[in-house]
């Protein structure tokens, strides 16, 4: 159980069975290297006492400090003065003295690994901050392995450079008692860039650089996370995508909805049970996708893709909250950019109160859980369901102001009919009687000039000779014959004329009529059709419940309450018993 001890010109290194002192040694302030299992304290007077006094203690002691090595260059392949004794002395402390043979032109691998370690231990001797990206996490019992990972200068953006990371249970249990479990939880996971205070070694038995971490700054972690989240917004709203799905119309009736949530989850089935409380009479597309890691990004991406090609009329991605940590992966450009861009109007529950992520910021409608969504979809059902009972309320009321219009405008045409057809009968009246009198006056004037001429003709006759009588009283019949001939053809012209006048008359008055009278029986048929009064007159009535019209005793049960309907009242019914028909 020896402690051995060896100083340089800043700090002390001890060496041995350590592990039982460990606590004190820690109080010293020494910090742990696990590369070489050694411990480092800074060098001053007591320590140093302190430190002399324990390896006596257990039978140990300080060792031979080797000599500091100059640097060569690789130009310079010639040994130094003092090489033999500092290569001696690296030997003896590195415990190598099976190659003493060895010429002094080189370094063992050993020597070569100890002397790397002591030229880090003086160029880092005190803990630093660094910061980097935690790859392939690990979790043992010894405590948490990692890699601790930057992008290389110059190369591709998938290129990084890596080094390893060592966090001892004993340094895990004090951070978790600073900090807190949860919050050291969340900080310590893949993805996330943290800054890490840590004592730099090497690990001689790889040649391998190694972080053993002391500290963390949550600070940090948190402040990246909500700058990249600030970024990508600050992105969306130059762009006008933030407010995309804002402006999307909510469907009236939502029957076929997506869901993305994680397989056999609490979210699952809150979300499901929730719809059927509400009776949701539609269908729910269930798309299993990881909502925490990786592999997220990609399978909430593909879930809204085959969601929207599946015609959904709203799609809900929901989780059961979590840490800012936990919910990093909503606050991505592929799944932001994914629900911005989509056709369908999204409803997100990812967080909590206080837990806003930009996949929420962006959708149509955020809800704090998954339950809340599902109130949300039947709170659509519910205002279409309102909104189609005023519009009933409106459309009777339009109906039945548009019947009492058509019934005074059918009054106000059949009055202007009856009007019509008495001035056209009175124009035809007049028409005739003027007819007749012009017919009357022609007549009697033909007469009247046909008798002055007779007379002029008498007059000549009786001038000429009693041999031309007779061919006057000839010309006299022929000329008689034709003004009656004359006067008989006008006479018939005139009557056809009055008789086609009346005929016409007659269809157009007619035919208006029917029109009328048909417009006026189908208004009245409409009106006694949806007039419920002389059906609840004669006895009958309505039955319902709250899902609307009782039409089958199938949706009958013992206990239901029913409501009916009379003319001057409405019943409230509970069923005691149910008697059906024997159908034969």
């Amino acid at each position: 159980m020896s402690v051995y001890f060896q100083k340089d010109e800043q700090r002390i290194v001890l060496h041995g069975k350590t592990y039982p002192y460990r606590d004190m040694i820690r109080a010293l302030g020494g910090q742990y290297q696990a590369s070489d299992k050694t411990w480092t304290l800074p060098l001053t007077p007591e320590i140093l006492q302190r430190v002399s006094d324990l390896c006596k203690s257990v039978g140990g002691g300080p060792r031979r400090d080797p000599a500091p090595v100059p640097s060569r260059s690789f130009e310079d392949a010639q040994p130094r003065a003092g090489w033999n004794e500092q290569l001696q002395e690296a030997r003896s402390l590195a415990g190598s003295g099976d190659h003493a043979e060895m010429t002094v032109d080189g370094l063992t691998i050993s020597e070569l690994m100890h002397q790397a370690q002591m030229l880090i231990a003086q160029g880092f001797p005190r803990s630093l901050w660094v910061v980097g990206e935690i790859q392939n996490f690990r979790s043992h019992a010894s405590g948490l392995y990692f890699q601790l990972a930057d992008k290389k200068e110059g190369a591709s953006r998938s290129a990084t450079q890596t080094v390893q990371v060592t966090l001892w249970r004993s340094q895990l249990v004090d951070i978790e008692r600073k900090l807190g479990r949860d919050a050291v939880r969340e900080l310590l996971q893949d993805g996330i860039r943290v800054r890490l205070l840590v004592d730099v070694s090497l690990y001689k038995d790889r040649g391998q650089l190694s972080l053993q971490v002391q500290g963390i700054d949550p600070n940090f972690t948190k402040g990246s996370l909500a700058l990249a989240r600030e970024r990508l917004l600050r992105e969306l709203r130059a762009k006008g995508l933030d407010q995309l799905q804002k402006r999307m119309p909510l469907p009236r009736f939502p029957f076929h909805i997506g869901l993305i949530t994680a397989p056999e989850s609490r979210a699952q089935s809150d979300f499901i049970d929730q719809l059927r409380v509400y009776r949701f009479p539609g269908q729910i597309s269930f798309y299993a996708s990881q909502m925490q890691g990786e592999r997220t990004l990609e399978e909430v991406v593909r879930g809204l893709t085959t969601l929207i090609a599946s015609a959904c009329d709203l799609i809900v991605v929901t989780r059961g909250g979590g840490s800012a940590a936990d919910l990093r992966w909503f606050d991505s450009p592929e799944i932001a950019y994914a629900i911005a861009q989509s056709p369908v109007p999204i409803i997100a529950a990812i967080g909590h109160h206080e837990d806003v992520c930009v996949a929420e910021e962006i959708c149509h409608q955020r809800e704090k859980t998954p339950t809340a969504a599902a109130d949300f979809i039947a709170a659509i059902f519910q205002k279409t369901r309102i909104d189609l009972d005023q519009l009933t309320v409106h459309l009777s009321r339009a109906m039945t102001e548009r019947i009492r219009l058509q019934d005074l405008r059918l009054g106000h045409v059949r009055e202007k009919l009856l009007l019509a057809v008495q001035q056209v009968l009175h124009g035809q009246q007049q028409h005739q009687l003027q007819l007749d009198s012009t017919l009357d006056m022609q007549i009697e004037r033909r007469c009247l000039i046909e008798q002055q001429t007779l007379k002029a003709w008498g007059v000549q006759l009786q001038r000429q000779a009693l041999q031309k009588t007779q061919d006057l009283d000839r010309l006299l019949a022929e000329r008689l014959y034709q003004l009656r001939n004359q006067a008989e053809r006008a006479l018939l012209l005139e009557e056809q004329d009055r008789s086609r006048l009346e005929q016409q008359l007659s269809f157009t008055v007619n035919r208006a009529m029917l029109d009328a009278e048909k417009i006026a029986g189908e208004f009245e048929a409409l009106v006694r059709q949806r007039d419920p009064q002389p059906w609840m007159a004669q006895g009958w009535t309505q039955l319902s419940d709250d899902e609307g019209r009782i039409l089958s005793a199938v949706q009958l049960r013992t206990g239901q309450r029913l409501r009916a309907r009379l003319p001057d009242a409405r019943l409230h019914l509970k069923i005691e018993s149910i008697e059906l028909k024997n159908r034969t």
